[in-house]
């Protein structure tokens, strides 16, 4: 997405420049690393830049993402684009819409164009989003959000040969923080203007894949092409005065997004069901966030410490406190698309426990 300064996007983006250059002193250069790496890989299943798949980690197996009314849960939001007055196509900001067209972050309202309807459901070339700013500071929110813990589940389609990084604004679903973008993250004890918030990247789909079979990355991604057979869902603890606390970038930002986000799959092309379990803990377990791919877990969970309030939770993170604030956040559900790599989606759905 979207903020991230400090992400997926960094690595990407040096690596890719310098490969461009001179991909061939890239490779001499760094071959050992990468041997280090495989090496690494052998005693460790958090290793940085390799993926997790199905089979791998520890599951939260009482939990059906194929029903989970079963599992205590109740639909709390659904929408299947089957009519599209469910979206404010016409940017109104009034309530009663699922998804607004008006932005938060991203420089300009989603224009009707953007969006097209047919039996599948929707196709997006840009943004929308489940609430929306209003008023003169856009920070008087109007929409939905869901906080305490929910299931969030999409099913999408795109072409990954048409996905570029450079493109920016890749197909994406993710879960904005409604705090941050009601200006309501004031960090407790910290400075004026010292933000604190979390986001969810439930499904991210943005790589260098028209570089992904050459050279040096070749051995990173173990021969695969990360067209096919890759998505990232990422945590991000964002924390900071913006561009003050970290100058080069827009927040200070901890992610999980070199190691346990990066998911692996058979073939990512077609209809597929992506989705995120995210449990509250409390003094007695941790939090965490499961991903899921067509209905089954698919990576590690990623765990962090349950406080009481968000006064508890140490700010800049550290340690077991990373992703902490997660439990204190309401989540904006976000689609994200561009034109030259357009997004189908069939349904939308968040589940929440009973």
């Amino acid at each position: 997405m979207k903020f991230s300064p400090i992400d997926h996007r960094v690595f990407a983006g040096v690596l890719g420049e310098r490969m461009k250059k001179d991909e061939r002193f890239v490779q001499s250069k760094l071959i050992a690393v990468v041997v280090a790496l495989v090496l690494a890989c052998a005693v460790s299943t958090h290793l940085y830049g390799w993926p997790h798949d199905v089979a791998a980690g520890e599951r939260q197996t009482e939990f059906d993402a194929s029903a989970p009314e079963k599992s205590g849960y109740a639909l709390v939001f659904s929408d299947d684009f089957s009519d599209p007055s469910t979206v404010d196509l016409r940017n109104t900001g009034r309530p009663g819409y699922k998804w607004y067209m008006d932005d938060f972050y991203w420089g300009h309202p989603t224009l009707p164009e953007a969006l097209s309807f047919d039996s599948e459901g929707i196709t997006i070339r840009d943004n929308i989003s489940t609430a929306t700013g209003t008023g003169r500071e856009k920070t008087q929110l109007v929409g939905q959000g869901w906080s305490g813990g929910a299931y969030f589940e999409a099913m999408l389609w795109f072409d990954p040969d048409k996905v570029f990084v450079e493109n920016r604004s890749w197909p994406a679903f993710y879960g904005l923080s409604w705090q941050v973008a009601s200006k309501t993250d004031q960090a407790p004890g910290r400075p004026a203007g010292y933000q604190h918030f979390a986001e969810i990247d439930f499904m991210e789909y943005g790589f260098w894949n028209h570089r992904s079979d050459q050279g040096l990355l070749k051995l990173l991604w173990r021969g695969d092409s990360a067209k096919y057979h890759y998505f990232w869902q990422i945590m991000h603890d964002w924390y900071g005065i913006k561009g003050v606390t970290c100058p080069d970038s827009s927040w200070c930002g901890i992610s999980n997004n070199a190691g346990s986000a990066l998911m692996r799959v058979t073939d990512i092309r077609g209809w597929h069901r992506y989705g995120a379990r995210w449990s509250v803990g409390s003094a007695a377990r941790k939090s965490f966030v499961q991903a899921y791919y067509d209905g089954a877990p698919i990576g590690e969970p990623v765990f962090w410490t349950a406080y009481s309030s968000p006064e508890d939770v140490p700010t800049p993170p550290t340690g077991d406190s990373v992703y902490s604030i997660t439990d204190f956040t309401k989540f904006i559900i976000v689609l994200q698309a561009n034109e030259q790599a357009p997004m189908s989606v069939k349904y939308v759905k968040v589940w929440q426990q009973r």
